[in-house]
């Protein structure tokens, strides 16, 4: 995938090149756990924290904090990548 990440609104069409509002609600869904990100692509774009490794395979508060600073302009906008799939349970 190449878009950005944080790019998770729409989710029918899977972003739409730009981070908004409606980003930051949806992905106020995923860490409340009102919605589920799907495999792959979504969930890789809303796993965007730590921003050093973009993301640890978990949809935490860290995550949607990292979002708002890309919706704000606050750190510029950076490729999707890292885990495609959440984190298995712990040990």
């Amino acid at each position: 995938y190449t878009g950005w990440e944080g790019d998770i609104a729409p989710r029918e069409s899977l972003g739409d090149e730009d981070l908004l509002a409606s980003d930051l609600s949806q992905m106020r869904r995923f860490v409340a756990g009102l919605d589920t990100p799907g495999a792959s692509p979504e969930f890789q774009r809303a796993d965007i924290a730590p921003r050093g490794s973009l993301g640890d395979a978990q949809l935490l508060a860290g995550d949607l904090s990292q979002s708002r600073r890309y919706v704000a302009g606050l750190d510029p906008l950076t490729g999707a990548g890292g885990p495609a799939a959440p984190a298995g349970p712990e040990p």
